[in-house]
């Protein structure tokens, strides 16, 4: 039977709070409920806007500040900051000066010395598509995998189910065709599953593409932990 998953379970769930059969029970839901993935990704933009605000008690918001760092996510803290800095009611020399502060962190000041009125506007909000990834049991590469990358798409978010492992933290190689690394990431500790790893769109690149994810010991030394294949399609609608 179908169970209705509330906010709280899955806040916990992403905080890597429960028992392992509750939270292999709601991964499993994850993967085949796509209503409950939304709700999850939601949950994350309320508790992130939350924590930029900082409407959060002091060990709510410590809590999801592992999580984002766990995650690989803290870009999406730096944005939904920027953005809560420019909804604040300033005065005009304040307000530009604190979201310019803000968004060079988030992408860096090409517009710092343009005019206010003639500066682009960086697009802040994040259209983001997600990959679940299956566990890679034989440590081998999962093949037949294909993501769509639309061209408003700002954002990859892979999610990896992936077992316990006694690591300090993890390291997310994403190849070219040539077998060349095109993008590096790395976390502090090991999430609880789903492990999941924003990429901008932007950097990844059409056709296959190889990912691989380590796992690090207190001494950077890497242990394989999961090794996939994707064919990625990119589309100009």
């Amino acid at each position: 039977m179908k169970h209705d998953y509330s906010r709280a379970e899955i806040e916990a769930y992403l905080l890597g709070k429960g028992s392992d059969e509750e939270r292999a029970a709601l991964a499993e839901a994850l993967i085949v409920d796509p209503d409950l993935h939304a709700l999850m990704q939601e949950i994350e933009c309320d508790q992130i806007d939350a924590l930029a605000r900082g409407d959060l008690r002091v060990a709510e918001a410590a809590a999801w500040q592992t999580f984002l760092e766990q995650t690989g996510q803290l870009d999406r803290l730096r944005i939904a900051r920027a953005m809560a800095i420019k909804s604040k009611p300033r005065r005009r020399a304040l307000w530009w000066l604190e979201v310019a502060a803000a968004l060079l962190l988030v992408g860096g000041g090409a517009w710092w010395w343009m005019g206010i009125e003639k500066r682009p506007g960086p697009t802040l909000v994040a259209r983001r598509v997600s990959l679940a990834l299956p566990r890679d049991i034989t440590r081998g590469t999962n093949t037949n995998l294909e993501l769509t990358i639309a061209k408003d798409v700002s954002e990859v978010e892979f999610q990896f189910e992936v077992a316990a492992e006694p690591a300090s933290g993890y390291r997310l190689r994403v190849l070219n065709s040539g077998g060349a690394a095109v993008l590096v990431r790395e976390g502090k500790g090991w999430p609880a599953t789903p492990l999941k790893v924003a990429l901008p769109a932007a950097e990844i690149p059409a056709g296959r593409i190889r990912l691989e994810l380590v796992a690090l010991n207190s001494e950077g030394q890497e242990a394989p932990v999961a090794f996939h294949e994707v064919r990625v399609v990119k589309i100009d609608k």
